[in-house]
């Protein structure tokens, strides 16, 4: 492709060499955050934190437990597809909220037909961490952690 040809609009981000965390493609639809599918997407995130991130550390960090969903996002990719006998996975953009120093994480997660959540967008914190995190030298860690009382 050059910057000479038009772009096509049937162009994804895999093939424009967007990462899924910025991108934009699709219809964002707002979805109330008490629905099933915005708390499905929230326990896939907590529990990625919780039993991923944070596995090796909960000596040092506490694990961290659900407060509220603060915003929920269904992203819709184009119609085709839209067969109402199949069964459709949904992708879900979530931010919620944590109970330790109310931490805010931003992540995506698409929720398939057999139930089950994959979180697609790693868990950004959006608000700042402090001296909460003061426990861990790693840069990363300290993102998620939240320090256990010595």
């Amino acid at each position: 492709m050059s910057i000479f040809e038009q772009i096509p609009e049937s162009r994804s981000c895999e093939q424009a060499g967007v990462t899924a965390d910025l991108c934009m493609r699709g219809t964002w639809k707002e979805m109330s955050v008490d629905s099933l599918m915005a708390e499905r997407a929230a326990v896939a995130v907590l529990n990625m934190i919780n039993n991923e991130i944070l596995k090796e550390y909960h000596r040092m960090c506490q694990q961290l437990t659900f407060d509220l969903i603060i915003n929920a996002q269904e992203i819709i990719e184009g119609t085709e597809g839209n067969n109402s006998t199949a069964c459709a996975s949904h992708t879900v953009a979530v931010m919620l909220q944590v109970k330790q120093n109310q931490a805010r994480f931003d992540s995506r997660v698409v929720l398939l037909c057999d139930g089950s959540a994959q979180v697609v967008v790693y868990p950004i914190r959006i608000n700042r961490y402090g001296h909460t995190a003061s426990c861990s030298q790693d840069e990363f860690i300290r993102y998620y952690c939240y320090c256990r009382q010595q």
